[in-house]
């Protein structure tokens, strides 16, 4: 279906005579529809049979992002596959498509160095080696290319703010706060700002200063439409530091610590911390919290089955949490994205329907069951 279609537009630009620019236009549809390896087939034959087209860089831009699109953990908003597909251990059969993207990215910039093509491209590589490879040194470098190279006030501070995020993954919160501070004393009162002042308010959280967060917090909230992103981001971690430090401030501290870890990739110490705060706080409002934790963690690391136990500890020790309904979602993810065990999820999916009728996942459940039963 996709040759016969590729082969169409191909004829279509002979016949127009328009140097590959049917071509380009089947390339971005294909890609839209998040068919990354056809895309990259298309922008790759504009590539190499129209180099002098006026859109040739958008056409190299294309392929590049394609790559990196074919070697990303595929997103979806409405469920948690994050918990299991960002980690490296889940994209390594597909790494090949980084390595190609960067390769694609680094002639971008090698040919085209005083275009916003290099500029964007060092961004993506960036994203890549912060988000994916974990390769913090290297994003950094790209991040500060772009700071030394451009003279775009918007593209400079979401550079910084990329720098600060890099900094945060390192453990170095210091020099991240520092790198946000940077965003926000520009004065400039846009969407970046506002994700800088976030992040900072994160930042004070990780820092065990709770106070200093929430009023960083609330000036967000007395300033933020409550239908932005952002609105919603930083109320949950109002509510979130309000709840728990209501009873011993000290496992809120230790929470913290293990989110902190967690930024760095330290799963294993961030479990051992959680597994901690779960057995000392037995009673604590945030004991639920640490076992939500943990199950995503270990299914983060690939032991499905003790992410399991984690999630079902939950449910029989929390039957109340207001967690209850996602973690009865979470135990069906493992069986089915983890362990592979598609009776057993369906079997979690429908005790999720039965147990919680009013929960917010119950269309997710119903369309997996359905995909079950097409399959």
């Amino acid at each position: 279906m996709y040759n016969l279609a590729f082969q169409e537009y191909v004829d279509l630009d002979k016949i127009l005579n328009v140097s590959g620019k049917e071509i380009l236009t089947f390339a971005d549809k294909v890609f839209s529809e998040r068919m990354y390896e056809n895309s990259a087939e298309g922008y790759e034959y504009v590539k190499t049979n129209f180099p002098d087209i006026k859109e040739i860089t958008a056409a190299c831009f294309g392929l590049a992002y394609s790559y990196e699109n074919a070697g990303s953990p595929s997103e979806d908003e409405n469920i948690g596959n994050y918990i299991f597909l960002k980690d490296a251990l889940n994209y390594q059969e597909k790494n090949q498509y980084l390595l190609k993207a960067v390769s694609e990215y680094g002639e971008i910039i090698n040919k085209y160095p005083d275009t916003i093509w290099a500029l964007k491209s060092y961004y993506r590589i960036g994203e890549i080696k912060l988000n994916l490879t974990f390769d913090l040194d290297g994003a950094v470098e790209c991040f500060t290319n772009i700071v030394n190279l451009s003279k775009d006030s918007l593209i400079l501070r979401e550079a910084a703010l990329k720098i600060g995020d890099c900094m945060l993954a390192k453990g170095n919160l210091k020099l991240s706060e520092n790198k946000y501070d940077e965003i926000i004393d520009t004065g400039k009162i846009d969407e970046l700002y506002y994700r800088a002042l976030y992040k900072k308010s994160f930042i004070n959280y990780l820092n065990g200063d709770f106070s200093k967060a929430e009023e960083i917090a609330n000036d967000i909230i007395m300033k933020q439409p409550p239908h932005s992103k952002i609105y919603n981001d930083i109320l949950e971690l109002l509510m979130f530091i309000e709840e728990n430090k209501k009873d011993d401030e000290n496992a809120l501290h230790e929470y913290a610590e293990a989110l902190a870890l967690i930024e760095q990739r330290k799963y294993s110490e961030a479990v051992g911390l959680m597994e901690q705060i779960k057995d000392v706080y037995t009673n604590h409002q945030i004991s639920d919290d640490a076992l939500f934790m943990i199950g995503k963690l270990q299914g983060l690391m690939g032991d499905y089955v003790k992410g399991l136990d984690a999630f079902k500890e939950l449910i029989t020790k929390y039957p109340s949490s207001l967690l209850s309904d996602e973690t009865q979602l979470r135990i069906g993810e493992l069986y089915e994205v983890g362990i592979g065990d598609i009776a057993f999820a369906e079997k979690e999916y429908e005790i999720l329907l039965v147990n919680y009728p009013n929960s917010i996942y119950i269309d997710e459940a119903r369309k997996r069951i359905r995909n079950f039963t097409n399959n």
